[in-house]
């Protein structure tokens, strides 16, 4: 008895043919590399943070006093708005240098502007710049004698941002994201398949 091409080809959709995986040398080097990656993962992020956790359900004196210490500092005021604090600063950074690396991203990669390639390399310039250099620039910028908060030496009005703040933690940390932001942002949009937005368009 034979069977249609109708039904072979049914019978193959419904149930496909298992194709064996045949693994090579790069495989096995591939695998092993992951392992080792892994290892180290686990000995340089992992292992170090467990007497810090042992710790956290411990007292000063080292005795066992379980979920103590958290529910001291999660009923403690000061801490608690330390917390939200940090959290609010995170959010407004992660926001602005998301939304300004958007805009910087897309401009190199969906526009037709010129000197793109001037404004990719200022984009990734402070990637190779130390952190400490942003601070730094903040500071001879929008300080108490910074050239903006004097109004560059009183020929202008003073504007005075109160950079020692929530206000100057959010610009240090946003400056400090925004080339990462517009490195991952621009390879996304220039992977992104364009006849979408010629699609669009129509």
């Amino acid at each position: 008895m034979t069977t249609s091409p109708a039904s072979s080809s049914l019978r193959d959709r419904l149930f496909p043919p298992q194709v064996r995986h045949v693994i090579t040398r790069e495989d096995w080097i591939m695998r092993l590399m992951l392992a080792i990656a892994t290892l180290f993962l686990l000995a340089g992020v992992v292992l170090p943070l467990v007497p810090m956790i042992q710790r956290s359900f411990q007292d000063t004196e080292g005795n066992w006093v379980g979920w103590a210490n958290y529910v001291r500092y999660l009923t403690t005021p000061s801490l608690l708005v330390s917390f939200t604090n940090t959290l609010s600063v995170a959010i407004a950074s992660t926001l602005l240098s998301v939304i300004l690396g958007f805009l910087y991203a897309y401009a190199l990669t969906r526009t037709a502007m010129r000197g793109k390639g001037i404004f990719r390399i200022l984009g990734t310039l402070p990637l190779f710049i130390p952190p400490l250099a942003h601070a730094i620039g903040l500071i001879y910028l929008f300080g108490n004698k910074g050239l903006f908060t004097t109004g560059f030496f009183g020929l202008l009005p003073p504007f005075d941002i109160g950079l020692y703040g929530p206000v100057g933690i959010t610009l240090g940390e946003a400056l400090y994201c925004f080339p990462q932001a517009v490195v991952i942002l621009a390879t996304a949009l220039s992977l992104t398949d364009a006849r979408l937005y010629d699609f669009s368009l129509d």
